[in-house]
């Protein structure tokens, strides 16, 4: 392997994939992601991509829990928001 820096980041975006596509809900593919990088952290593989991944993880995991308070659809509609501007901007150049 030329790249393990590659190969652990497919290993994580496999995770977050594979926990996606058996409960077809997006907090179990983060739940996956966390615990295969958890698990990378601390067999000292790859320290920071994985630190880099559950740190991520936790934070959407928190917003998903947050989710009453409708902050993901705030996120939703800002970016939503930006690429129609950017579309449209770009549009009428």
């Amino acid at each position: 392997m030329t790249n393990p820096t590659l190969f652990y980041v497919f290993l994580l975006a496999l995770a977050a994939g594979v926990g996606v596509m058996f409960f077809e809900r997006i907090e179990y593919g983060l739940i996956s992601l966390f615990i295969v990088s958890l698990i990378l952290y601390m067999g000292d593989i790859y320290q920071l991509y994985t630190l880099v991944a559950a740190i991520l993880s936790i934070i959407i995991l928190v917003l998903w829990v947050f989710r009453s308070v409708n902050i993901i659809h705030r996120i939703d509609n800002l970016i939503s928001g930006v690429y129609l501007y950017l579309r449209t901007r770009k549009g009428n150049k």
